[in-house]
């Protein structure tokens, strides 16, 4: 039942915390006012049974990923009329590669802020998938299911008349094709300014990035699994990934 509220309302902490209360009474046993002690850290208790916890969803990160699932249906399905309007109305009509990395968002309706206030989980796990390569940013935008490409130079001084926010990824590919797959201009045509060590680690990091000639624009997904959808498992997974116990001994059991 909660979760159906978590999908349309972001939900006051005191709700939660009753949520919680419910919860570890459950486990523990109560009667009336009186609470038993919790014999495990209720962090411990919500992570997944593989990493010694019980499974149990915490609230507060099941409201997380219901507003973040709001948020990427109106980037991931914009010509609805609901979204059309939030467009209009909270984002100024802008591309979606602008709304994406929004940061300063204003208030709105209930629904608008509960999906403005997770929005940090889909925009710190979303990509691009390629396709003409005309929306997707070179250097500012995660694609092809990899980290941006200014992230990963970022040990590597790269002089800033080079780093233009708004080069998209067809602007450093030949015309033409090999095999059926886009061809990279040179490194050193790209960072013009840089080191040749800037322009080796490029070089090595675009062979990775294999991008079929294809039409059509670039599409947003989301997540790490194969088929790039947001899903509310592998988004609850996400957030409770860095509390996992890497524990060899708990593995080995």
């Amino acid at each position: 039942m909660p979760l159906y509220l978590f999908s349309i309302l972001a939900a006051p902490k005191w709700v939660l915390k009753e949520i919680k209360r419910l919860q570890r009474g459950f486990l523990w046993g109560y009667s009336g006012p009186k609470c038993k002690w919790a014999l495990v850290k209720w962090d411990k208790v919500c992570l997944p049974k593989k990493a010694g916890g019980i499974g149990l969803r915490n609230p507060m990160h099941s409201n997380e990923v219901m507003g973040a699932k709001i948020l990427w249906h109106w980037l991931s399905a914009p010509n609805t009329p609901w979204a059309s309007l939030w467009t209009a109305k909270y984002a100024s009509n802008n591309p979606i590669e602008e709304r994406i990395q929004m940061s300063e968002v204003g208030i709105g309706s209930v629904i608008w802020n509960s999906a403005k206030q997770h929005r940090n989980l889909i925009q710190q796990h979303s990509f691009w998938e390629i396709k003409n390569g005309n929306t997707a940013r070179f250097w500012e935008d995660s694609w092809q299911q990899l980290p941006k490409i200014k992230d990963i130079l970022s040990h590597i001084h790269v002089p800033e008349q080079d780093l233009h926010e708004l080069d998209k990824v067809s602007q450093f590919w030949n015309p033409s094709s090999t095999q059926g797959y886009r061809r990279w201009i040179e490194a050193k045509q790209i960072l013009r300014h840089g080191s040749e060590q800037a322009q080796t680690s490029l070089y090595s990091e675009l062979q990775k990035r294999k991008i079929l000639s294809s039409k059509g624009m670039d599409i947003l997904r989301w997540g790490y699994e194969e088929k790039g959808s947001f899903t509310t498992r592998e988004a609850y997974n996400v957030i409770i990934k860095e509390r996992i116990i890497k524990d060899v001994l708990w593995s080995k059991i």
